[in-house]
């Protein structure tokens, strides 16, 4: 006579089934216990997680968190890169205005440092000669450069002023 389905489990199974409400088969294992074969054919139940479930989980949680880790650098890095690159940017127009309000200019370049920003600032006059069709009668035409650097870049900054011609 062959066996059903239900009956061969029944057998393989030390964990008792009864019949519940409505005629139906229950099973009385606890949820967190696992049906084990053993070589020999027998079945035995263990709880908790296989070794090779942990290190799948840990493996899992590694990537993850590495990831994570790799992004918070970036985004670290990124966000001080902004902050002196606004610090810079700040420089160089202070510099670019005070060059702009002065009545007389000096090709000679001046400097300075403020921590740990580098800049410099410098008058050009040549080259404005060669622009045709136009006569720079009410003063001296000058670019004014500003260059400010700091350990992670360089901000540049051109403007253009006439300067008045003293008599």
């Amino acid at each position: 006579m062959k066996k059903s389905g239900t009956e061969k489990a029944e057998q393989a199974s030390p964990v008792r089934r009864s019949l519940g409400e409505g005629g139906r088969l229950q099973n009385n294992r606890p949820p967190a216990l696992k049906l084990w074969r053993t070589g020999d054919g027998c079945s035995t139940l263990r709880t908790g997680f296989s070794l090779l479930e942990v290190l799948i989980a840990l493996t899992i949680l590694g990537i993850a968190a590495g990831g994570i880790l790799t992004a918070l650098g970036s985004h670290l890095k990124n966000v001080t890169f902004i902050k002196d690159h606004a610090q810079a940017v700040r420089i160089a127009t202070r510099e670019m205005d005070s060059l702009r309000r002065a009545p007389e200019f000096s090709e000679d370049e001046i400097s300075g440092d403020e921590n740990g920003f580098a800049w410099t600032a410098g008058i050009t006059t040549e080259g404005f000669d060669e622009w045709p069709g136009i006569e720079f009668a009410a003063g001296t035409p000058a670019q004014l450069n500003i260059t400010v650097t700091w350990d992670g870049g360089k901000v540049q900054m051109s403007g253009f002023k006439v300067f008045e011609i003293e008599e």
